[in-house]
């Protein structure tokens, strides 16, 4: 999925994001949610992408990659809420 400028924007401020942790949520919201893919679209390792999962499910209590996604997807509008 690809977002604007202005979408990162939105999606950093409403999650409460990094720029690196929304880079793997924006990542999850296009349908990439293997851990290696993930790690080597931002060249990083593996167990980092795990590390900054756990962070960004613990500042949304998400529960899921999915849930993460959809969370995502709804900050920026692209989602109506539930």
């Amino acid at each position: 999925m690809i977002l604007t400028e202005q979408e990162r924007i939105l999606l950093r401020g409403r999650l409460n994001l990094s720029k690196r942790q929304a880079q793997i949520v924006e990542l999850l919201m296009g349908g990439i949610d293997d851990t290696n893919e993930i790690a080597t679209r931002l060249n990083i390792s593996p167990h980092t992408v795990k590390l900054y999962l756990a962070m960004v499910y613990d500042k949304t209590n998400a529960r899921s990659r999915l849930q993460l996604a959809l969370l995502g997807l709804r900050g920026i509008g692209r989602l109506p809420d539930a």
